[in-house]
């Protein structure tokens, strides 16, 4: 059956063809009488109804206007480039569970003894052998740690002993600042001729806080520039994220005068008002 329609086909396609070559102004469909009865009615009324549309172009789209984009003037960087480094001691405990979410775990728990299977009735007592027997054999016992150190109740910012539950920052007073910034920020160190941003960096780390202290970079790019000065005196300082691993920062005095490990909202009461913005947007609580 699909072959002989297949024959059909071509034969009607062939009579369609020699018509339009006989005359080729003529219009084609059923109407112009051309149509062969072979393609049946409903490809007869698709044909001429495609044959009979209006011929006339369509008006071209109205397209709306360009956008128009602001392009920032690109303008040479300084010839002072800084690299400082955000040094982070990570929180040492999981923080305290907020009301909310003591009350949806103790609904949790309800929920499961309304649930649960019933044991039998000696089944406490069976879990209390156990739990003694673990015990007894237990060589280091499970003492729990102070949530609240003495450095909390003291308020010793030079201590990282503190905050326990948050991410701490190291900040140093320096001897030397740029135009328009604190006397407390992040440990920096200029940029030398040939020397990569990365090395300038580490450079300036290991010469404030010693050999002995195991840093971990987080990623290879800085995080946000600063620039500071006008002028000659005009200077970009960029930004990586650093954190402490082990080890205590051992701060020489030609560097810096002083230095604490504070929080990231108590960086607001030393750093100034362009590194307390940026420190809110790359910074961890």
């Amino acid at each position: 059956a699909c072959q002989s329609d297949r024959i059909m086909m071509r034969r009607a396609a062939a009579s369609v063809l020699s018509a339009v070559h006989a005359s080729p102004a003529a219009p084609l469909g059923r109407a112009a009488g051309v149509w062969p009865a072979a393609f049946g009615p409903s490809l007869g009324r698709g044909f001429a109804k495609r044959a009979m549309k209006s011929t006339e172009p369509k008006p071209p789209r109205q397209r709306g206007p360009k956008p128009v984009y602001d392009i920032p003037e690109v303008t040479p960087p300084p010839a002072r480039i800084l690299a400082s480094a955000i040094i982070q001691h990570l929180p040492a405990i999981t923080p305290d569970v907020p009301p909310w979410a003591e009350a949806y775990y103790d609904l949790q728990q309800r929920v499961e003894d309304a649930t649960s299977r019933i044991v039998p009735d000696d089944w406490d007592a069976k879990v209390g052998e156990a739990e003694a027997l673990v015990a007894k054999e237990s060589e280091v016992p499970m003492i729990f740690g102070e949530r609240e150190t003495e450095s909390d109740r003291t308020n010793d910012r030079k201590s990282r002993d503190r905050a326990l539950q948050r991410s701490k920052y190291l900040i140093v007073k320096r001897t030397t600042t740029e135009p328009g910034e604190s006397d407390w920020g992040f440990p920096v160190a200029e940029r030398l001729p040939g020397e990569s941003m990365r090395d300038a960096k580490k450079r300036g780390m290991t010469a404030l806080v010693g050999d002995k202290v195991h840093l971990f970079d987080v990623g290879f790019s800085p995080m946000a520039f600063i620039d500071r000065g006008e002028g000659d005196a005009k200077s970009r300082t960029f930004f990586y994220r650093t954190q402490i691993i082990s080890g205590e920062p051992v701060i020489p005095a030609t560097i810096a005068t002083d230095h604490l490990w504070v929080t990231r909202d108590e960086l607001h009461d030393y750093l100034d008002k362009p590194l307390v913005k940026l420190t809110d947007s790359i910074c961890d609580e």
